[in-house]
């Protein structure tokens, strides 16, 4: 493992907070104001999961697919934490920066298919989930953010594809099972920190694993 990249990615979670909290403020300030102690929490989330982005990738490119994807989730996900959504203003940005990385990669290596790959898992995985959603109670800001972090998984490898996908809902599942235990059975389980852990700690132990 390189560690600069690891270091730099830190650094850079915690520099863009201000960058963050303006989707932030924008969904939950009114009734959830944006204190010292919760952008200090923030950061501390950010540089987390800048590292982790950076901790198994053998690219840079997909190192900073994760970066793009991990970081602004840690927004996505203290906003679901509190208003149980995820916001287009950070999804879409995210994919956007997202796809640009994969496209100027893929032009600049003369490598396509990880760009393609990435293109198939998001979508389709959108795709499934999105029908899911219209015979359920799961929420379309959860399919989004599920799409998200699976073409970012593809776009790595289909190990992190699946890694990203199993992780992800296992977590939410034992959440689901934690709060049937404590007798709150009818608090809403919010799916993105779930998903956004799950897709953290599935680099992780890829990278442990190779």
């Amino acid at each position: 493992m390189q560690w600069t990249p690891v270091a730099l990615g830190a650094l850079g979670g915690v520099l863009a907070v201000p960058l963050l909290l303006p989707g932030i403020r924008a969904t939950v300030e009114r009734v959830w104001p944006v204190t010292a102690p919760r952008v200090v929490v923030l950061g501390v989330a950010a540089g987390i999961a800048g590292a982790v982005a950076f901790i198994g990738p053998a690219s840079i490119a997909a190192g900073l697919v994760w970066w793009l994807a991990l970081v602004p989730g840690v927004a996505a996900a203290a906003v679901d934490l509190h208003e149980h959504r995820i916001p287009n203003r950070i999804l879409v940005p995210t994919l956007a920066a997202m796809a640009a990385v994969m496209l100027v990669a893929a032009i600049a290596t003369g490598s396509w298919w990880p760009l393609g790959r990435a293109m198939l898992a998001g979508a389709g995985v959108f795709a499934l989930f999105y029908l899911f959603a219209m015979f359920t109670g799961l929420g379309y800001g959860d399919v989004k953010l599920v799409g998200v972090l699976s073409a970012a998984g593809g776009y790595q490898s289909l190990q992190a594809l699946a890694s990203t996908l199993t992780l992800g809902w296992l977590l939410a599942g034992l959440l689901g099972l934690l709060l049937l235990a404590v007798r709150r059975r009818d608090d809403p389980l919010p799916l993105g920190p779930s998903l956004m852990a799950g897709a953290g700690l599935g680099i992780v132990l890829l990278a442990a694993a190779g």
